[in-house]
């Protein structure tokens, strides 16, 4: 048996790129053009985890032949197999670009039939095209599989979004996000999840923050614990790409930054916090400012520099309050007004723009970007103790104190939460997406975001099962007393009363349809 890959375009590239150097003033050779889009294509590869695997288990049943209609050279689509894990020793690779014969018209199988001298009724086929990998095959008399690899409903609406045509990188983060959740080996549901809806966020508010505290003149930016480690590692990613900014991890929390917690200010002045060289920022989650108050206390306290802070928040507080705030309080009282604010996911913009007020002060809770944004193992800081040259962080003993981790929820689950993450910052850096992390943050991100508050499709719900929080499961296929988001609806954190006045309801409603 034959199993025939499909890998696509007719004339080589040395042919295409010659009829353009005729046709445009091209300022690079045909050699350097040939080079470049190879170069690319290289970078911008990402193998299709599911579609590894089912040829590993062909390969047992027999030979595997790879057929491709692509105007790339054969030499550089075999390295790419190979690099990838996908062409073995054994197997066979036939490109259109060297034989000058294409699936497309059939003549390309008929080429492999008499190279192989194998009938076609022993020939499993397996490709993406609907027309050169399942119909022609066919009609050949082949046994054709069509693979298929759909956009997820997300994805389409980027696709499809009305700006896409003069502005086109919504299209791009669809691809970004479907090349993400299909090379990254992880569990389906949470790879829908976070490649859709978790990642965009966190990848381009990083990314807009970081650009922001570059153009304020901030050289280091913290990102505080717990809730901010999967920022930190996007962050971490992209500082290479967005350039003067150093990015670190910083263990604390309010327990940690209460007034006289010993070695508090050794700490800050070890990590950098506490610091007369360089001007500093923290970044938090969702915030009222409070860690920034209790740092800045502490530093003021000891003789060094306010520094500031990016935070998403949910309150209704607006920049014209802190303003008029900022204006009556004494030089002393202002230790919290170094707050660069970012008020992407508050309620009122939910609401006023995206959802109905009712759903936003519903669901908009820190409850999303604790357990589902902000996956963490670490247990909370506790304070701070000496060990050795250095100061270190004291943890708490009790893993009762991190409910970022129950339910069904464990360390793999984070590693591959943040492996998609870490993809998707790497592929944004690729796609030269983050000159453009504000506009897509605005476009797609929050209306994504908000959406899913709003109206959750189906397929991004399946990763909430895995949830729990104080006895209550996050989504249940079933209605129940009990429940914090029932499945497919915005009932979240319903008392029991609501849910059962709810529940017969729809039952009603059921009968009269």
């Amino acid at each position: 048996m034959i199993v025939a890959i499909r890998l696509k375009a007719r004339g080589t590239l040395r042919e295409k790129y010659t009829t353009m150097k005729e046709l445009l003033p091209l300022p690079l050779s045909v050699d350097q053009l040939i080079d470049l889009e190879l170069q690319t294509e290289k970078k911008l590869l990402r193998p299709i985890l599911s579609t590894r695997s089912l040829i590993n288990n062909l390969r047992k049943k027999g030979h595997i032949v790879y057929i491709s209609d692509m105007y790339l050279p054969d030499t550089f689509i075999r390295q790419q197999l190979t690099d990838h894990g996908f062409f073995l020793p054994g197997d066979t690779l036939y490109v259109s670009d060297t034989i000058g014969a294409y699936k497309s018209d059939g003549s390309l199988f008929k080429y492999v039939r008499d190279k192989e001298h194998l009938s076609f009724s022993h020939w499993h086929h397996y490709g993406d095209n609907r027309h050169s990998d399942y119909r022609i095959p066919r009609r050949l008399g082949i046994k054709a599989h069509h693979l298929h690899y759909d956009y997820l409903p997300y994805e389409h609406q980027w696709i499809n979004n009305v700006v896409s045509t003069t502005y086109p990188y919504p299209s791009l983060m669809a691809g970004l996000s479907r090349a993400v959740r299909l090379s990254i080996p992880t569990i389906e549901d949470q790879s829908r999840f976070v490649a859709d809806i978790s990642a965009p966020s966190i990848t381009t508010w990083v990314a807009s923050i970081m650009a922001d505290a570059k153009r304020r003149g901030i050289s280091h930016l913290y990102f505080c614990a717990r809730d901010c480690h999967s920022y930190y590692l996007a962050a971490r990613s992209l500082a290479p790409a967005i350039g003067g900014i150093k990015v670190h991890y910083l263990f604390n929390s309010r327990r940690s930054l209460m007034p006289g917690t010993p070695y508090l200010i050794d700490y800050l002045v070890q990590e950098g916090v506490a610091s007369h060289s360089h001007k500093v920022a923290l970044v938090d989650t969702l915030s009222k400012g409070n860690i920034l108050r209790s740092v800045n206390r502490t530093l003021c306290q000891h003789g060094y520099p306010e520094v500031a802070m990016f935070y998403a928040t949910n309150s209704t507080w607006s920049l014209q309050e802190k303003e008029e705030q900022y204006l009556t309080t004494t030089p002393d009282q202002r230790l919290t007004d170094n707050l660069h604010s970012q008020y992407l996911f508050c309620g009122e913009h939910l609401s006023s723009i995206y959802c109905s007020p009712i759903t936003a002060r519903l669901t908009f809770t820190r409850h999303y970007f604790e357990v589902l944004f902000s996956l963490n193992y670490h247990l909370q800081t506790v304070g701070y103790a000496p060990r050795g040259n250095t100061i270190r962080p004291l943890l708490a003993k009790d893993p009762t104190e991190s409910w970022h981790f129950t339910g069904y929820t464990n360390r793999q689950t984070k590693n591959s939460n943040d492996r998609l993450i870490i993809a998707f910052a790497e592929g944004m850096q690729t796609l030269h997406l983050l000159p453009y992390s504000q506009q897509l943050l605005d476009r797609v991100a929050i209306p994504t975001f908000a959406h899913f508050l709003h109206q959750p499709p189906r397929p991004y719900l399946d990763y909430l099962h895995r949830f729990h929080k104080d006895g209550l499961v996050w989504v249940d296929k079933r209605w129940r007393k009990n429940i914090f988001w029932t499945h497919g609806s915005n009932v979240y954190t319903f008392s029991p009363t609501v849910l059962r006045l709810i529940n017969a309801m729809r039952r009603l409603y059921a009968r009269l349809k």
